[in-house]
């Protein structure tokens, strides 16, 4: 994730900032004379708003990570739904297949119901997990 152009030339800045205050106070110590307050005050001023810069950054990046994990969620739901759904299609098709392709087995399902039942139970789960896992109501105060 690319940073934001402004967040980073004010990071920028502030350590510029910091830099040439500290050699100004290296060369005043090294001198003889005492650094001046108000540089030192500047200095951790200018500190303090690099490393708040920092926190925002990294505030940031959390926030967005968390949609991505909820994105990534949402989309293997998703995919979880299309397999189910492809497989009672297959399903489906290859039990068409199987009667027309052996009209007798069709005399066989008439007799005995319980294998169209079946066959339809067989499809019938397939597509309600399929549909099931794209509508599932997430619980409250959980996060994907």
């Amino acid at each position: 994730m690319p940073e934001n152009e402004a967040n980073k030339a004010n990071f920028e800045e502030l350590m510029g900032h910091v830099t040439v205050l500290k050699a100004r106070l290296e060369s005043a110590m090294t001198s003889g004379t005492s650094p001046q307050q108000a540089q030192i005050d500047d200095l951790f001023d200018y500190y303090e708003r690099a490393v708040s810069d920092r926190v925002m950054r990294n505030n940031t990046l959390t926030e967005e990570l968390g949609a991505a994990h909820r994105a990534i969620a949402h989309h293997q739901r998703r995919h979880q739904a299309v397999v189910w759904c492809t497989g009672a299609a297959i399903a489906a098709a290859v039990l068409t297949a199987i009667i027309l392709a052996f009209p007798e087995s069709i005399s066989v399902a008439r007799s005995s119901p319980a294998i169209m039942y079946a066959a339809a139970a067989i499809v019938s789960f397939a597509l309600g997990v399929g549909v099931a896992s794209v509508r599932r109501p997430r619980a409250r105060g959980k996060q994907d």
